[in-house]
This record gives C-alpha cells, structure tokens and sequence, in this order.
C-alpha cells in the first residue's frame, strides 16, 4: 500500500517538524522572553499525553473483549480532574518550594528527605515504566509493518535502528538539554501539544470515516451488529456493561490513582506548570479531551467485526478499516496519529525514569565509590547515556513479549505498579501523622503484591514460569494462588491484584505509622505540607542569635560541595545566589538563623540537579563547623532554648516560618534601601574628598607662590644673596615634593583601585630600610631624635624596595602627625619567619570603632580640617603589606597613643 522509504521518509520528517518547532519556541523565549507555551490552553492539552498507544489502538480491543469497561480509567481521569483546586495545586506548590522533579522526590521530602523511599519508588516506576515504553515501541513497529504490507516487519534491523535513534534524539534534545529537571521545557511542551492535537484528529477521522462512509451511518452500523451471531458479538448490551463491578470499581480507581502520578503526567502537570490559574482551563479541557478520544471506540471496534476481522487483530482495527477500505491517505494520517501516541509518552517518560535514576541510584553510588566520584561532575551526559539505556530496554522488553495480541497484558501492569504511589503520595499530603516508617511498609507491601498477583501471572502467561503455580499455588498451597490469594477466586487478574496490592499498601501504611513515631524533621516537613494552601500566622522571630559562625569556613565547605557536581563558575554562581537567597551579607559572621536559612537555600540548589534525598545527604555531609564551633553552637543552642522556653521542634518551625513568610517585596525593598545608603555613602565620600584634596593641595601651593615671588622681588631689587636663595629653593623643594606626593598617593589609589599595582621584589635588609626611612622623616619633619629605633640586624627577605619605603614612611608621617611631639618608638623584630614592625606613638590614640576603617580609602579617626592628609597613608599601607603576603593592624586606647604593626613573611 505505502512503500517502506515513503513510511521512513513520513517519520522523520514528522519529527523534524515537530522538533523545528520546539526550537522555534525555545529559541523566540531566549530572544525575546516570550513564552508561546505559557498558555492554558497548551498547559491542557499536553496533559493528552496520558493518551498513548494503549488508548488509540488498545481502547479497541478492550472493548471488542469487554465492552464499555476501556471507559473505566478515563471515568478514573476525569474523576481525579475534579480535585485539581487542592491536589494537584498542593503539588505545584510543593514543587516550586522544593525544587521537586519528581513523584520519588516528592515522596522522598514529604517523609524525611528519605533516601530509601526515593530509591523504592525510582525502582517501582522503572519496573513499572519500561515494559510500558515498550508497548509503545511495539505499537510503532506493528503499525508500520501493517501500513507497509510486510515491507517494514515488526523487527526489520534498520527500521528499529532509525526509530530508536529518533526518539533517543528527539528526548535528548528538548527534554534533557538542562541539568535542572524543574527549568520548564516551552519548545517540548509546544510539540506535545501539536502531538496531541494530531492523534485527536486522526482518532475522530478515522471514527467519522468508519460511521459515515464504511458503515453506511449509524444506522447501518446498528443494523450489521444485529446480523451477527450471538456468540460472536461481543458488543451485544450484556458485554457492553463489561466485566462486572468489580472490575469497574478497579479500572476506575486505577485511573484516579494514576491520572497525575505517572511521570510524564506528573512532570507536565506539575513541573511544567507556570501558572497556577491553568488548573482552572485544564480542569474542564483535560476531560473534554478525554471524551472526544474516546468517542469513536465503540464504532469502530463494531465496524471491525462487521468487516470480518478477529477479536485477535483488534489492537489494529484503527489502521485496518482505511486500508481495507483503500484509503492510503487516511491510513498514512491514522498511523501517524498513533505515532504521535506513542512517540510522545516514550520522550517525557524517558526523560523523567532518566533524571530520577541519576537522582536517587546512580549519583549515591557514584559519590560511595572513590574512583568514579568525578563522573558527577558529567550528570548531564549521565542523564544521555541512561535514556537511551531506558528506550533500549523498552525495545527489548518489546522483543520479549511480541504478541501483538497483549498490548493491553503489557499495559495494566504499569498501572497497577504506579498506582502504589497514590497511598503515600496522598497521606503525604493530607494526614500529617504519616511517617516514613508507614511509608515504608506500605510501599514495600503493595509492591510485593502486585508482583506476586500480577506479574507471577504474567510470566506463567509467557512460559517463563510454570503453569502449576496458577492452579495449584507454590508447593501445592491453593491459598496462595496468585490469582486467588486467600480463597478470592471470583474476581480477573487485575482486578485481584488492584484490590490485594492497595489493601495491603493502606493497612501497612496506616499501620506503620500509628505504631511508629515521626522523626522532628518529618514533624516539620508534615507541618509545611499540610500548610502549603493555607497562610499560618507569622511567628515570633527568635531572640538572643549572635553571629559567632566565620562566614569564610562555612562558604568554603559550601563551595566545596558544589563543585562535586559543577564547574568552577557555575558552582560559584549557584552558590552566590543561595547565599544572597539566604539574606546573608557578605564579610560578616553567621547566626543560627543565618546558617538555618542558608542550608534551606543550600538544599533546593542541588535539589533541581540531584534530587532532593541526595541534596539533602550532601548537605549534611559537608562539614560545615568545627569540633570547637560545634561546641559553641550547642552552648548558645541550648542558651536559646531555655530563653525561648520552647522545644527544639517549635524553635525549627519558627526559623522555618520565618524564612518562608519572608515576602519578596520586602526583600526587594531592603536592597532598594541599601542602594540608596551606598549611593548616599559615595557621594558623600566623593564630595568630602573634593574638600579635603583641595585643602591639602592648596596648603603647600600658597607658600611655594609666596616663595617664588620673594625670589623675584630680591632678584629685582638686586638684594639675592646666595645663602638667601638657597634657603628658598630648599622651602620651594620641599612644597613641591610634598604636591608629588600627594598626586603620587592618588595615583596608587588608581593603582590599587584597578588592579594594576606591581612589585618588584629584590633581596632586601629591612633594618637598614628602615634606618634611612626614618633618618628621612627626621630630617623632612625637621625633628632630629623623635624616633626611638630598636632594630633587630640580619633581617632580610625578598621585597619591593619602593614599596616599603613607601608603607615605613607612611607610617612614621602618621605617627609623628598624630604623636602629640612625644618620641616615637620604632621596633623590627625577626620571629618564626615573619619580620614584625612596630610603630608606637605617644599621641591622641584611637577608639575601638574606628580601628578597622581607618585602613579604608579616604578615612581618618580625627577631622582632616584639624590634622591634615587626604586620609590614604594607612590604606595604601594596607594594600602594600597585603601585596607582600603580610597584614598590618593597630593597636590603641584613646588618649594614649597607638601602636601600628606590620607581619610581613621573610621569603627568599
């Protein structure tokens, strides 16, 4: 009918299409910030996904086998749509507090950040998921070999190859370009929701086609169902009411428990949700989809059987009726709707299975063994590598079980596996006094169910265990029969494994957590779970939190974590932001609130790239404190408590309301605040520097004018003599060095100021640097014997010579200016490889709080107007001891002088 090139050549131009649309969108929101798929009708319609090859193709069979019971999960759909206002807005909500990606991780952060739970349902959804990503494999191959006549077989090499490399592709490409699984994905979204548009549209055409022109109307297809002989009607009006209600009762409970907790469900009505007013659009549009998929089953199963097809070729009658009827336009368009089925589960459901195994399997076990530690450092690439593994085991699980008779025996296992979820995920959200023990054995309960009452079946169905196990149950016990556990023989498979499974999964879970107590950290996240819709009162913020934690150790061991998984820049970048998040000033210590709130920050940042149990183990394996900090934090802990008069666990909750009650706007209001101070300060600063330069620069200009001016009149008057001259030239010179000096120091400000100071280090004896710097000042002062030196000899090391003739003479200029005329007591000693210079005045002194600005730009402790000096000596001091590895302090009481010392390294 349609050769197999024109079929290939279909294919991938279809996924170039819609692959050239994704980048459209992705690449019109990075140019001009517009979202095209932040709207709630695209929001809606990508929840079609749910609708896969099961749907378009099974919903067929299921009812050519049992009548209406295909509607069940979607009546489940719809039913779970009406709760969307509380549950799934709970979700949204929990996600962006948390930075969740997942239903693991949600979990996982419910109950105590829970490694073992976050690994526990990773596994249950990879089970669960894999052979449903098969069945959607399976579908692709089948249809095209049917669309081909043969010419495309199910397992043609080359035809599986280009499929698997073109979903690979397509998943890497627009869902997994990001590390960050909760960064939304605009150009995916936009080609989901052309996907589910074109498998809708080519479901109706198929059905009209069929009612209109194949049946001859409705009329006409009522009226054959009524020729055929009763047993071979299987939609005569008893099989239409399907199998029973029991069988009712677990279809639909398994679409209300499945409908937002498969993971692409979950990731795109969660994660991928910007805008919590969609709910209210995809509330009504999601059924209305749900509705219009499935309108045409039942015709077209009918018409299937009018036309002479088995039961058995039911899975396929969509694409046989256009065919039969010779209609390869149509057909071609029908194939390509459940290729969009299919295609489209398989990338979000690979992306999801590929972040949640990086998450909570491979990066734990990647950071547990030594060697292979600096592969997270690759998690992205890992991310790659493990989607293709999950899309090559769904091909494979597809090769194993290749019936196309069992689409749906491959399908119901998967939802009954992720059903498992909806006990914890549900108590999680809505009974605080669920724990992670409960959790645990509920989880751990229902799995083993299913696996026992489903998939034991399953694989005796297959021949890959035996039949005995069926009839007779595991050593001849018929109670333990799999699918009559316990005596329960009325109800089918599925039906027993659903009510089995999900018992034993609430009753443990109910359970466990009655008979167990909740961890403080559990007791916190309950609270914040159940809270996340409503507004709790803002707490008292706590009192006596003093800044003890050095903010440098603790940004180390930060800085430290990060770059276990990120690059220099992009660790630092990360780390920035939560320290900015946090509201943590720079260069000042830390508080417990402090610290409480930048691990709250700390968290979510590796959360997005790593999971949240794996954020969190990280977090608290860095060591953040010392034994001594350790020490003194539980000191002013337990101070704290006792003052507060409150428990540990309602101390946490009022840090934690705190941060969370901390309003965005306020914050923003608080750096507009601070920008206007900084601003306030420099042009402050800049206008009292104007000042203070033009005084000092003025100062030594009047008496070298007054000095040239004498020269000329007593030249003039012919009454220079020499001795006169040169005791003007002298005054003269020493006016104009001062001037060069004072342009000299602005220019080291500029220097320093750009980062363009350079020493010029030579071997250097400090104690004779120091003679002949203070035999200058003596002489420049014109106060011969007011240094005091104590020098020790032999003290050498590599310095620039320049340099530290400027930082001593700096430093004797202020002591003499501010020493009050008393002796200066200058000392060079040599200890454990350091030389330590000390200057010591007699004069006015400093006060504690100006002894660590007076080393900024600018800054004295006494008015200039009095003392003089543009107020640089001493920072420009700073600057050169710090170029040479050293540090400079003081030392002073007020009114008794000041003592200045320079540690500088003695290096060779």
């Amino acid at each position: 009918m349609i050769d197999s090139v024109g079929v290939l050549a279909w294919i991938i131009g279809y996924m170039a299409l819609l692959s050239l649309l994704a980048a459209f969108v992705e690449r019109r929101k990075a140019r001009t910030g517009k979202d095209l798929a932040n709207h709630p009708w695209i929001y809606g319609l990508s929840l079609g996904v749910i609708c896969t090859a099961w749907t378009y193709y099974g919903n067929v069979e299921v009812a050519t086998r049992h009548g209406y019971l295909f509607m069940g999960i979607y009546l489940g759909n719809t039913l779970s749509a009406f709760f969307w206002k509380s549950f799934l807005l709970r979700m949204i909500r929990l996600k962006s507090a948390y930075r969740i990606t997942s239903v693991p991780d949600l979990i996982s952060s419910r109950y105590g950040e829970s490694r073992s739970l976050g690994v526990l349902a990773s596994l249950l959804l990879t089970v669960g998921i894999v052979p449903y990503i098969g069945l959607q494999i399976l579908s692709i191959q089948n249809t095209a070999g049917l669309l081909t006549r043969g010419a495309l077989t199910q397992y043609d090499g080359g035809f599986a190859a280009i499929l698997l490399v073109l979903l690979i592709s397509f998943t890497i490409l627009f869902g997994l370009r990001k590390l960050d699984p909760t960064e939304r994905h605009p150009g995916m979204v936009a080609a989901l929701s052309v996907e589910v548009l074109i498998k809708l549209v080519a479901l109706l055409a198929c059905g009209l086609f069929v009612v209109l022109r194949f049946s001859g109307g409705w009329s006409g297809l009522f009226e054959g169902l009524e020729s055929l002989k009763p047993l071979e009607n299987v939609l005569r009006e008893e099989q239409l009411r399907g199998g029973g209600i029991p069988s009712w009762i677990a279809s639909i409970l398994l679409g209300f428990c499945t409908c937002l907790l498969l993971p692409r469900q979950f990731h795109l009505a969660v994660v991928e949700n910007n805008d919590e007013r969609h709910i209210r659009t995809a509330q009504w549009l999601f059924p209305g989809y749900l509705f219009a998929i499935n309108l045409f089953i039942v015709p077209i199963a009918a018409a299937g059987l009018l036309a002479g097809l088995s039961v058995a070729q039911a899975d396929t009658f969509v694409l046989r009726l256009p065919m039969l009827a010779e209609r390869p336009g149509l057909a071609l368009f029908v194939f390509l709707g459940g290729f969009s089925a299919s295609a489209g589960m398989v990338a979000v459901e690979t992306m999801v299975i590929a972040a949640l195994l990086s998450n909570h399997l491979l990066l734990p076990a990647l950071n547990r063994f030594g060697p292979l530690r600096p592969l997270s450092r690759h998690l992205l690439q890992l991310r790659w590598l493990l989607a293709a593994i999950v899309i090559l085991a769904g091909f494979a699980y597809a090769y194993g079980f290749r019936s196309s008779s069992e689409l749906v025996r491959m399908g119901l296992p998967s939802f009954v596996a992720v059903a498992q979820l909806f006990p914890p995920v549900l108590a999680g959200l809505y009974w605080s006094h669920a724990n992670r023990t409960g959790a645990l054995l509920g989880l751990s309960a229902g799995i083993l169910a299913w696996g026992y009452t489903l998939a034991v079946p399953i694989f005796v169905f297959f021949g890959w265990l035996p039949e005995s196990l069926l009839t007779e149950g595991p050593f001849g016990i018929s109670l333990l029969r799999p699918e009559a556990l316990l005596g329960l023989s009325s109800l089918d498979t599925v039906t027993h494994s659903v009510f089995w499974s999900l018992s034993l999964n609430v009753i443990f879970l109910v359970g466990g957590s009655l008979l167990s107590s909740q961890s403080q950290r559990e007791q916190l996240q309950a609270a914040r779970f159940e809270e996340i819709l409503g507004q709790p009162p803002e707490p008292r913020e706590p009192v006596g939190l003093r800044p003890v934690i050095p903010q440098s150790e603790v940004r180390g061991a930060a800085l430290r974590l990060f770059l276990r998984y990120f690059d220099a820049r992009a660790a630092t970048e990360k780390l920035d932001h939560a320290f900015a998040r946090a509201g943590v000033a720079p260069d000042r210590n830390l508080s417990i609130l402090d610290l409480s709130r930048l691990q709250n920050e700390l968290q979510p940042a590796l959360a997005g790239s790593i999971g949240v149990a794996a954020a969190r183990e990280a977090v608290q394996s860095a060591r953040f404190f010392s034994p001594a900090m350790e020490r003194e934090l539980s000191s002013i802990y337990a101070s704290m408590l006792a003052e507060l008069r409150m428990s540990p666990t309602e101390l946490f909750e009022r840090i934690d309301y705190w941060r969370l009650r901390k309003a965005e706007a306020e914050r923003a209001l608080e750096r507009e605040k601070e920008a206007h101070a900084m601003a306030a300060q420099s042009l402050r600063l800049r206008d009292e520097f104007i000042s203070v330069a033009s005084h000092e620069l003025k100062t030594p200009i009047t008496p070298l004018k007054l000095q040239v001016q004498m020269i000329q009149k007593l030249a003039n008057e012919g009454r220079l003599q020499d001795s006169q001259a040169a005791a003007l030239l002298k005054q003269s010179e020493r006016q104009i060095e001062r001037i060069a000096l004072l342009i000299e120091n602005l220019l080291d400000v500029s220097r320093l100021t750009t980062g363009r100071m350079q020493l010029n280090a030579e071997a250097l004896d400090l104690g004779g640097l120091v003679s002949e710097m203070i035999r200058q000042a003596e002489l420049e002062h014109g106060s011969p014997g007011v240094f005091q030196a104590d020098l020790d000899t032999g003290v050498t090391g590599s310095f620039d010579r320049t340099r530290l003739e400027q930082l001593v003479l700096n430093l004797l200029s202020n002591s003499f200016k501010f020493g009050a005329g008393k002796p200066i007591s200058v000392r060079l000693r040599s200890r454990e490889g350091k030389a330590i210079l000390t200057v010591t005045d007699q004069g006015i002194g400093i006060a504690p709080e100006d002894q660590t600005r007076i080393f900024g730009r600018f800054e004295q402790a006494v008015s200039s107007r009095h003392y003089g000096g543009l107020g640089l000596g001493l920072y420009i001091a700073r600057q050169i001891a710090e170029a040479h590895g050293g540090t400079i302090r003081v030392e002073s009481v007020p009114g008794r002088g000041a003592s200045f010392i320079v540690e500088l390294p003695l290096r060779s």
